[in-house]
């Protein structure tokens, strides 16, 4: 009996670590990664609405005319200047909704995906989400990030025509191809001997932090060693500023991501053979985590 009790222990232990391991991995996998759509943030917007001419109605045939972001981003995207003064951005797409008994399938707007950055607060998030489904008569709020009933404030409205028409004073911009600026690939250059450089640090790090902020670091460090960029949020979809500087050691930095309500207090380490790695730990309300990060690529 006492064998018996004791496998069984045994068993439930194991079933306890391999829930626990599902758990973990499924969490990760359902932070997205980030891509061209998420790096066009606030300030990208605000110059795509500055060069650009507004609209009040776009058109599935106007948008079709449009480049994608990238290669792998099929839907178009816009631009909107929202009712709240808010600039929200979203990748748009057109599809058909077969309802039972109907002679014809109804037309619908997909919102694929959508961030609305809130005003005068840089790339804080007010709202965002995926795959919303747009019927006819219809419309939608951005900075709420829903379908609103008549008598709401709204942005946009899907007519029976099949358009997307802005409501009140919003506007829509249309954006034609990726908007960020040029970057390069390669890898940084090896030096003779491995010898680390401050600005070996630069570049685009795709970072996890004990997997709970996930996201990109843009790091930019210069020749005397002052760092600067911003931590884009793979969850929240916002921007926080990053400071700080290399430490004692040449293939070591520190730096301190400053939170809406916290600062996050990191200190890693270069990988001294490719630069291609990091890894190191954070703090963060008084606690120690660990965080690592992969080369995206590098800055020119």
């Amino acid at each position: 009996m006492k064998n018996l009790r004791s496998k069984l222990m045994i068993r439930l232990r194991n079933c306890s670590v391999a829930a626990l391991v599902i758990g973990i991995i499924c969490v990760a996998q359902s932070v997205p990664a980030i891509d061209v759509f998420d790096r066009h943030d606030a300030a990208i917007l605000k110059q795509i609405v500055e060069a650009g001419t507004s609209q009040t109605e776009v058109t599935q045939a106007q948008v079709a005319k449009l480049k994608p972001l990238a290669k792998d981003v099929e839907s178009a995207c816009l631009v909107v200047e929202t009712n709240g003064g808010n600039l929200a951005k979203v990748l748009v797409s057109w599809g058909f909704r077969k309802q039972r008994d109907a002679e014809k399938p109804t037309p619908v707007l997909m919102l694929d995906r959508y961030v609305t950055y809130e005003q005068g607060k840089a790339d804080t998030s007010l709202a965002n989400g995926v795959n919303v489904m747009i019927f006819p008569g219809y419309k939608f709020d951005f900075d709420l990030g829903q379908i609103v009933p008549d008598g709401f404030d709204a942005d946009i409205e899907f007519t029976d025509k099949g358009a997307i028409k802005c409501l009140d004073i919003v506007k829509l911009h249309t954006v034609n191809g990726s908007q960020l600026p040029a970057t390069e690939e390669a890898a940084p250059v090896k030096k003779k001997g491995e010898i680390i450089s401050p600005e070996d640090f630069s570049g685009i790090w795709n970072v996890d932090g004990d997997g709970r902020f996930i996201g990109e670091w843009d790091l930019t460090v210069n020749e005397e060693g002052v760092a600067s960029g911003k931590f884009l949020s793979a969850e929240t979809k916002s921007s926080y500023p990053i400071v700080g500087q290399i430490g004692g050691l040449p293939h070591q930095i520190k730096l301190q991501i400053q939170f809406n309500n916290a600062i996050q207090v990191v200190e890693a380490y270069l990988w001294t053979k490719d630069k291609s790695k990091l890894a190191g730990s954070f703090s963060l309300a008084g606690r120690k985590f660990g965080i690592s990060g992969v080369r995206q690529e590098a800055k020119k």
